[in-house]
């Protein structure tokens, strides 16, 4: 099986789901799938599966953390 690279990630790395977003966002479990759905995160789509690239996440994250400066 030929392993694919994604935005220059690790090609070992795994897409993660909804789950997964619920919990590193600290959101429920239907609220992750609703961002997902919407495109509001970076998103993968697999057919009708919603996946996330952790490293596309964490930099999504950085991007809209606010600073108290």
């Amino acid at each position: 099986m030929q392993k694919i690279r994604i935005n220059d990630r690790d090609p070992g790395e795994t897409l993660r789901d909804p789950r997964w977003l619920a919990q590193r966002l600290g959101v429920s479990y239907e609220r992750a799938r609703q961002m997902g759905r919407k495109a509001e995160v970076p998103t993968i789509r697999i057919g009708k599966l919603i996946r996330h690239d952790p490293a596309a996440v964490e930099r999504w994250i950085e991007e809209n953390t606010r600073s108290n400066s």
